[in-house]
């Protein structure tokens, strides 16, 4: 078997470091697992956007249907839910935010 040598930033020696038991079959793992893992990955990256995107056109209609918010007929329950569906969509593409009156 080839030996071979890596460098490791500090937080991977860290993680290394702490790992109990024999370390290579472990790395070896990783390795092997590594790629399907990314692919993995890479597809609920994918899927979150769609879903984020279903959400946002989903809320967009909600707010057009509604013709707007200002309007005391939502229970608090469903202002909360409101803004839980928007948060979920905060720091992605399909982040809207539509003001509430606050709730008392």
């Amino acid at each position: 078997m080839p030996n071979i040598s890596a460098s490791l930033s500090d937080e991977a020696y860290a993680i290394f470091r702490d790992y109990p038991g024999k370390k290579s079959p472990w790395i070896n793992d990783l390795i092997l697992e590594g790629d399907d893992l990314f692919r993995k990955w890479k597809a609920l990256d994918h899927r979150c956007g769609y879903l984020q995107g279903i959400i946002a056109e989903l809320m967009m209609d909600l707010f057009i249907s509604r013709q707007g918010l200002e309007d005391d007929s939502l229970t608090q329950e469903r202002v909360l839910r409101w803004n839980q569906a928007l948060d979920s969509l905060d720091g992605t593409i399909h982040f809207h935010r539509f003001k509430f009156q606050e709730l008392k």
